[in-house]
């Protein structure tokens, strides 16, 4: 093998590698245009997701004002119903305790024997 051609086979594996590269170079530029598009759409997504989330916060404490609100509510109507019922069961009682009286009196008008 000459000289003359060890430079043109040197010629033609530089001229290969030399067009390897731009094939490796065109693809990496692709490669890179591809992701920063879906990066791009990524970010995208997490503003909206962030968006969204920020909506939602804001509901939750909406939600949890008027659970607080409806808690105090429910409170109230308990000790109400609480209050209620001790009121009935007196009053029965007493209408109870009127009763007996009533039926004592009326035995004793009429001369029976109470009961």
């Amino acid at each position: 093998m000459t000289q003359e051609d060890r430079n043109e086979i040197g010629a033609i594996v530089r001229q290969a590698f030399s067009a390897n590269n731009e094939v490796i170079f065109e693809a990496l530029r692709a490669t890179e245009g591809n992701m920063e598009r879906r990066f791009e759409a990524i970010e995208q997504r997490l503003d909206h997701l962030t968006e969204r989330m920020d909506g939602f916060s804001q509901i939750m404490l909406t939600i949890d004002a008027r659970l607080a609100a409806l808690t105090r509510a429910n409170e109230h109507v308990q000790r109400d119903h609480g209050g209620i019922l001790e009121t009935q069961a007196a009053q029965q009682r007493a209408m109870d305790s009127l009763a007996a009286r009533v039926a004592r009196l009326e035995a004793h008008q009429h001369g029976e024997a109470p009961q």
